[in-house]
């Protein structure tokens, strides 16, 4: 039956306890109860107080990576600005430019309310024009090019 179950299961008690008659209250182990107390205390505080601290390493570490490129994307729009007038030029810290630079510019013409009027952008290679070429294309009419865009063309 279920008493005889919990007298087995109750013979598994490791820590069993002593009668009333036999437990002895003394001075000392009430100040062994409250030093240990105090210490878990202390402990607790001074862990919590690490943890919360933030260490600092000064170390010093060469950058090895100097020849390698780091890559940037970029979405950018320009809502009154000709395509011909966009251009991107890179230089690095030292006002260095950047030569064989393995990227592409791709222009596409938004219309007034700013959705693209072409399905797909124009592929421009970064260095393969110059501002003269860009200023004589969009005073040149023509319906393959990306061309003037709403009143950001010049006068002349």
């Amino acid at each position: 039956n279920a008493k005889d179950l919990f007298d087995k299961l109750r013979r598994f008690d490791a820590y069993p306890k002593t009668l009333e008659d036999f437990r002895v209250k003394t001075y000392g182990g009430a100040a062994v109860t409250i030093i240990s107390g105090v210490l878990m205390f202390i402990l607790f505080v001074s862990e919590f107080n690490y943890y919360r601290t933030l260490e600092v390493h000064p170390e010093l570490f060469v950058d090895t990576s100097r020849g390698q490129k780091l890559r940037i994307n970029l979405d950018i729009v320009f809502p009154k600005m000709a395509c011909g007038f966009l251009s991107l030029d890179a230089m690095d810290v030292s006002g260095d430019s950047q030569i064989d630079i393995d990227a592409n510019l791709f222009k596409q013409r938004l219309d007034l309310d700013g959705k693209p009027v072409d399905e797909s952008p124009e592929l421009h290679k970064l260095g393969e024009g110059n501002s003269e070429t860009a200023l004589e294309t969009v005073t040149q009419l023509d319906s393959n090019r990306c061309e003037s865009c709403y009143g950001a063309e010049s006068s002349e």
